[in-house]
Order: C-alpha cells, then sequence, then structure tokens
C-alpha cells in the first residue's frame, strides 16, 4: 500500500478562553466533510509533526464567517 498524503477536513481551532490542551482540541470542519465518533483524526503542526485524537464529541457553533483556507493547523482524517 503507498503511503499516500491525506487531504484536508478541517482545520485547528483554539480561543483564550478554551485552549487546546495535551488531553484535548477541537476543530472546524471543511464544507462538505463529516466525522463520526470514535474517529481517527490527525492534526499536523508546522514542524511536520503529528497528534492523533479520538473524536468524542461533536458540536456545531457559528459565530462568524470564515473563508478556506486559514493558518490555522491542518485536521486529517485517519479511517
Amino acid at each position: 500500500m503507498k503511503n499516500q498524503k491525506q487531504q484536508p477536513i478541517g482545520r485547528g481551532s483554539a480561543t483564550e478562553r478554551d485552549p487546546n490542551t495535551a488531553e484535548k482540541f477541537k476543530f472546524w470542519l471543511r464544507p462538505g466533510q463529516m466525522v463520526n465518533p470514535f474517529d481517527i483524526v490527525a492534526a499536523e503542526h508546522f514542524d511536520g509533526s503529528m497528534t492523533y485524537g479520538l473524536v468524542t464529541n461533536i458540536q456545531h457553533i457559528t459565530d462568524a464567517a470564515a473563508t478556506w483556507p486559514t493558518s490555522f493547523p491542518t485536521i486529517l482524517a485517519k479511517r
């Protein structure tokens, strides 16, 4: 099996009031993308390293229009 680069499904998101931590990170999904509880996602860092997470909670929050792409970390699906 070839080692194919995953396509981004979203971008990482953190605020001063709700920062990302070693125990959890939040992300926005790109339009048309979907994740389910128990999916594994990977956050690709600027230095090329990866952080993996298990989807445990799904929320729909919106407060402002955003355009793609953003400067936030890329989120990849690992299925």
